[in-house]
């Protein structure tokens, strides 16, 4: 049900006390006053109160709470008595308990509805019996589309992006009307110069959200596919599911995916991967800190981890990303004692039963850390294995790096330089590019061939500290995932 729906449901059912957890108190104050004319028939049935001004009027000493539930008692007529700050005042605070407690009784059968507002979700314990509780969404798309349409109708500015609204609402799902109104003047003040603009506009507002939520990172879309090297398997998946986020997919419900898993050897683009899904997609990007959660650092584990996967699901459509799963999740499962294994279970549930649009993508290096019940079916989409890049995939990764460091590829031996790096991670070319660049620089010249063949020869790849356990994730992975690219998979076969 809708805010409007539990409101009449509350009435309706004689609650006299009713809890609303939401940060909208304008829009929870824009439904009261509506309830409160349909149901008195007259403009002055919604009374307002704060731990500033009281009820004001004539009764400023209602400024203390218990004066104020003393005045909502004695009032002579029905009506709604929103309390916007009271909250706060219940903690430690066993008289304005006892007395809530004494009102529950006395205003059942009387005209009057008692509505306390508070972000906070968790209501008093010695209250639970007596409250009804009503956890208020954000905004609906619905009800974000004809906001939008009020907003920029008043924005000639913004006039050229009206056919965009309906994509527009689906992007700002999370943000309070407050934080749309802001966001819609800031646009105003610097009209977007294309359409990739004003959606990175969006993301910045939805990054200002997650700010206040410690363990989760915004990602900006900085990365596309065309700087990912190889992984032309991956590639075709992600492009093929890239429409099913769109407004015209939910209206159509077609099948959204969950979320895949990649895994593989150190260095090979996972990371880069999924960096580029925010940009193909059109969707913000937050990385998960499991190690803060664990930490303790924000709270109680439990309830930082079940406050992120809420908060991430109320700014969806999003993908979250969770680095390193293995030492996140994975290596809690038997070892983490009984509030991690909580996690752990209660993290599995949420892959297979969330409804929100949610994309996960993890990345995992240590593959024998995962437990069995994380690579179920119906947890992920797909599984995929990166493997060390083949020939043409490494001169596709020099041509990349070569370019990103104001080079030209055209000036340098391809063949030369994959045989060279037989068997080397993306990241130990990238590096090798990196240093040939820093010592042409010293030198005072242009990036040769010559600095190329120096550069390469000065780094031990990973391939030869650490083969033993490149086979046994080649081992591994041989029918558990599928290859991120094509010519894996011929290898494998």
């Amino acid at each position: 049900m809708d805010l409007w729906q539990e409101l009449t449901h509350a009435w309706q059912s004689r609650y006299p006390l009713v809890w609303v957890a939401s940060w909208d108190e304008a829009r929870v104050e824009q439904r009261l006053q509506a309830l409160a004319r349909a149901i008195f028939q007259r403009p002055d049935s919604l009374h307002v109160w704060t731990c500033i001004a009281g009820f004001g009027g004539s009764a400023p000493e209602t400024r203390d709470p218990l004066q104020a539930l003393e005045f909502i008692e004695a009032h002579p007529t029905g009506g709604i008595f929103m309390l916007k700050d009271f909250a706060p005042w219940l903690n430690g605070h066993p008289g304005l308990v006892r007395k809530l407690r004494d009102l529950y009784y006395r205003l059942r059968t009387q005209p009057k509805m008692v509505v306390m507002v508070s972000p906070d979700a968790r209501v008093p314990e010695l209250l639970k019996r007596e409250l009804y509780l009503i956890p208020v969404d954000i905004p609906t798309e619905a009800e974000i589309v004809q906001y939008l349409q009020t907003l920029l109708r008043a924005h000639a500015a913004l006039q050229p992006w009206q056919a965009l609204i309906p994509r527009l609402a689906a992007t700002m799902r999370g943000l309070t009307f407050n934080e749309i109104f802001h966001l819609v003047q800031r646009l105003a003040q610097r009209p977007p110069r294309h359409e990739q603009d004003l959606f990175e506009t969006v993301f910045d507002e939805k990054e200002q959200l997650i700010r206040k939520e410690s363990v989760l990172e915004y990602v900006p879309p900085r990365w596309t596919l065309e700087d990912l090297g190889g992984m032309d398997v991956l590639k075709d998946w992600l492009r093929k599911r890239a429409v099913l986020f769109t407004p015209d997919a939910r209206r159509q419900n077609l099948p959204r995916p969950k979320g895949i898993l990649i895994m593989g050897i150190s260095g090979c683009g996972k990371s880069l991967a999924v960096k580029c899904v925010s940009s193909l997609w059109s969707l913000p990007l937050f990385r998960l800190d499991m190690n803060l959660i664990f930490s303790g650092a924000y709270g109680e584990p439990e309830w930082v981890f079940h406050q992120a996967l809420r908060q991430v699901e109320a700014i969806a459509p999003a993908v979250l990303w969770i680095d390193e799963i293995e030492m996140g999740v994975g290596r809690y499962h038997e070892t983490g004692g009984e509030g991690r294994s909580h996690i752990f279970s209660s993290f599995l549930t949420w892959l297979q039963e969330r409804a929100g649009d949610v994309f996960v993508a993890a990345t995992a290096n240590r593959i024998h850390l995962l437990p069995a019940e994380l690579l179920r079916k119906g947890r992920f989409d797909q599984i995929f294995y990166v493997d060390l890049p083949d020939d043409e995939e490494r001169k596709e990764i020099f041509r990349i790096h070569l370019r990103k460091q104001g080079a030209d590829p055209a000036g340098f031996d391809m063949v030369a330089l994959a045989a060279m790096t037989k068997g080397w991670t993306g990241a130990e070319i990238e590096q090798a590019v990196v240093s040939a660049r820093i010592e042409a620089l010293h030198e005072g010249v242009p990036m040769t061939m010559d600095h190329l063949v120096t550069a390469i020869g000065q780094i031990v790849p990973l391939s030869k500290t650490m083969e033993d356990q490149i086979k046994a994730i080649k081992a591994w992975a041989y029918d558990r995932a599928l290859p991120a690219s094509s010519s894996a998979a011929k290898r494998y076969r």
